[in-house]
C-alpha cells in the first residue's frame, strides 16, 4: 500500500511539472507572436510613410514637361477639340512616367482646360493628391472643376 501511495505521489508531481513547463512554453510562443505582430505593424506603417514620401519626392524633383503631351482628337491644331455649339474645350491628356503635378497643370492650362496652372497645382498639393497622379491617357474637358480633374488623374480613370 505504501508503495502504491508513493507511486501516485510521484506521478502527481511529474504530471504537475509537465503541465507547468508546457504552459510556460505556450505563453512564450504567444508572447513571441505578439511581438512579431507588433513589429510587422510598425514596418507596414514605415513602408506606407516611405511610399508617400517617395511619391512626393518624385513629384517635386521631376519637373520635365516633356512627359506630358496632348493627343489630337480632331483636325484642330494644339491637341484640343472645340465644340462650336457650346464652347467646351476637350482634350486627351497623356501622363507618362515621371510626370509631376506642375507639368500636368501646365499641360491642362496649355490645352485650355483650366485657366491657371498654379491654382490647380496648389489645389492638388492642398488635397494631398500631387503625389498620387497616375500614368495614363485621360479625356478631359473645360467643364470639369478642379475636384473632378483631380479625381480623374489620381484614380486612373
Amino acid at each position: 500500500m505504501r508503495t502504491l501511495l508513493r507511486s501516485i505521489g510521484i506521478g502527481c508531481i511529474v504530471a504537475g511539472a509537465i503541465l507547468y513547463f508546457s504552459s510556460q512554453t505556450t505563453s512564450g510562443v504567444a508572447k513571441e507572436k505578439a511581438k512579431l505582430s507588433a513589429t510587422i505593424t510598425q514596418l507596414e506603417t514605415e513602408l506606407a510613410t516611405t511610399k508617400e514620401a517617395l511619391a512626393v519626392a518624385q513629384t517635386v524633383s521631376s519637373s520635365e514637361e516633356k512627359n506630358i503631351t496632348g493627343k489630337e482628337t480632331s483636325t484642330d491644331a494644339g491637341g484640343t477639340e472645340l465644340d462650336d455649339s457650346s464652347g467646351i474645350v476637350k482634350a486627351v491628356l497623356i501622363i507618362e512616367k515621371g510626370s509631376n503635378s506642375a507639368s500636368v497643370s501646365k499641360s491642362l492650362q496649355k490645352f485650355g482646360i483650366i485657366e491657371n496652372a498654379n491654382d490647380f497645382n496648389d489645389y492638388l498639393a492642398a488635397q494631398k493628391a500631387a503625389g498620387k497622379i497616375q500614368i495614363g491617357e485621360y479625356n478631359v474637358d473645360s467643364t470639369m472643376n478642379f475636384s473632378k480633374l483631380s479625381q480623374i488623374i489620381t484614380r486612373g480613370r
